[in-house]
């Protein structure tokens, strides 16, 4: 039996009070939501019929609440099971380590620890490579756009820095005419899907690619978003996409901000979760990424993205999480470790899973993502190695798949009429629901 302590007794007790207080309102709305619909305090069939099959819902909806409150406070990680076989999710790896790059000016416009940015600027400098195939958010004919560029030194590098969180085609036929024409060695920083696809062209023959990419490093994914969920975004907050001249997603501290740079030098910035509330609960998601079950980039030689751990939140300097997954990804980071241009703490499997907890659970739940894809008319792939669908990730299936279905409807837009408590309600209803 699990020893319970003080903290378990404390979130139980946060928990309880915070039910009953749900439990107050609720009998509150109710009341009134009675008071809107009959006209008089009639206690007539009708009236008390409706009642009590609203009371039923609603009790049953702080039931299931509750329960898996519940279930998360008293939750085992230590045991065997959906999160004792923590490499299940993260892939094989050979070293995980926490920590950022040791230079303000690599970290300056860094989305995380400028941990990608310090491996590309030493295999620059030390001759390993001749360049970094990369992807930066630029403006073209007055759109906002992502191209792929290749730098060749430090400065052309640290211009490539920042998150993208809308959908691109890494592996476009431009991509392909500027990796075959480039002459000499070449790093490659990509999402998942793209480290997995550079690999699949690399082990052709007749790519001509595996000479000539010598290492690829990884980027934690959640999922990418369609373009059309930024330009509402912009259209919310009454910017123009012609008047732009810079765009970042995330800078800053823990979570960050989203900053636009206007052409006319001002400056407009707001949390970045403006965005991001609508990008985790999939609305207009990229449809590819509902089949994915890859977050950790498991095909690259090194791969890296976000801590979301409590206690990582108040670091003064952002920290990364990444791991070396192959012989070369382990001697590029010991070279950099070696010559203190990243600050590195060794950690572990679990230490990488629980970084990305949430995210990596919903990611490998394919049979869960399957069964909600039928209630919602959404086609899944079958995969055959996926872990048999709990009951928690198939309710969180049903939540992520039904907002993604109704933003892709004609009542889509609906949505960003929403307030943002309600959305954050849906959202942390879904994240407990894949946090065990």
């Amino acid at each position: 039996m699990k020893k319970v302590t003080m903290s378990h007794f404390f979130r139980f007790l946060s928990a309880v009070i915070l039910l009953k207080l749900f439990d107050y309102f609720l009998v509150i709305g109710i009341d009134k939501w009675r008071d809107g619909v009959f006209e008089t305090e009639s206690d007539g069939l009708a009236n008390h019929i409706a009642i009590s099959l609203v009371i039923a819902s609603a009790s049953f909806v702080v039931f299931v609440f509750r329960y898996f409150i519940y279930k998360y406070i008293f939750k085992d990680d230590t045991k065997q099971g959906l999160t004792g076989n923590f490499e299940y999710y993260t892939g094989p790896v050979k070293s995980v380590y926490s920590g950022y790059a040791s230079s303000d000016a690599t970290r300056s416009n860094a989305a995380s620890g400028g941990i990608v940015s310090a491996c590309m600027i030493e295999l620059l400098n030390t001759g390993q490579v001749d360049g970094c195939l990369l992807y930066r958010l630029e403006k073209n004919d007055g759109k906002l756009v992502v191209s792929p560029f290749i730098a060749s030194n430090e400065e052309e590098v640290l211009s490539c820095q920042g998150s993208i969180y809308i959908q691109f085609p890494a592996l476009s036929p431009e991509v392909m005419v500027m990796l075959r024409e480039f002459d000499g060695k070449l790093a490659v920083v990509g999402l998942p899907c793209a480290i997995s696809a550079f690999r699949k062209k690399c082990e052709k023959e007749d790519s001509g690619l595996s000479d000539k990419i010598s290492y690829m490093v990884g980027l934690f994914c959640g999922h990418t978003s369609q373009k059309k969920m930024l330009d509402i975004v912009l259209r919310q907050k009454n910017i123009s996409e012609c008047d732009i001249s810079e765009f970042y997603f995330r800078k800053g501290s823990w979570r960050g901000k989203t900053v636009i740079q206007l052409k006319d030098s001002s400056e407009i910035s707001f949390p970045s979760w403006h965005y991001n509330l609508y990008q985790n609960l999939y609305v207009h998601s990229h449809p590819g990424c509902l089949n994915c079950t890859d977050h950790f980039a498991e095909n690259a030689d090194i791969s890296v993205g976000d801590i979301w751990i409590k206690e990582f939140k108040s670091k003064e300097i952002k920290h990364s999480a990444f791991t070396a997954r192959t012989d070369k990804g382990v001697e590029l980071l010991g070279s950099l470790i070696k010559d203190n241009k990243i600050v590195a703490n060794p950690a572990d499997t679990r230490f990488l899973f629980r970084a990305n907890k949430r995210a990596v659970i919903f990611h490998k739940a394919a049979r869960a993502k399957r069964i909600a894809g039928k209630f919602w008319g959404i086609k899944i792939r079958k995969n055959p190695h996926a872990k048999p669908a709990g009951l928690n990730e198939i309710l969180a299936a049903l939540i992520f798949l039904g907002m993604y279905r109704w933003s892709e409807s004609k009542y889509g837009r609906a949505i960003f009429r929403l307030p943002y408590i309600l959305l954050w309600i849906i959202l942390i209803i879904a994240k407990l629901l894949t946090n065990f």
